[in-house]
């Protein structure tokens, strides 16, 4: 499924999962909205893998998470 939607991603890792944040939140984007109902896949090193999304409201994970995030882009 693809969407023309304007709406960067980003990935990180964090104790082997890979978390992604989009730049506009996510309640309101197709690509979130269709991935929770469908889940979808990602593509590493030439490997696909299929994936289910799930929002994340534990405070440890998401401070970690955002860790991960502010030294990816620093």
């Amino acid at each position: 499924m693809t969407f023309e939607e304007d709406n960067p991603v980003w990935e990180v890792t964090v104790d082997n999962q890979v978390f992604i944040r989009g730049a506009k939140g996510v309640k309101d984007t197709k690509w979130y909205q269709a991935g929770v109902k469908n889940g979808g896949q990602i593509e590493v090193a030439g490997q696909k893998f299929e994936v289910e999304y799930q929002a994340v409201n534990n405070v440890e994970i998401i401070e970690d998470v955002t860790e991960a995030f502010n030294k990816k882009i620093s």
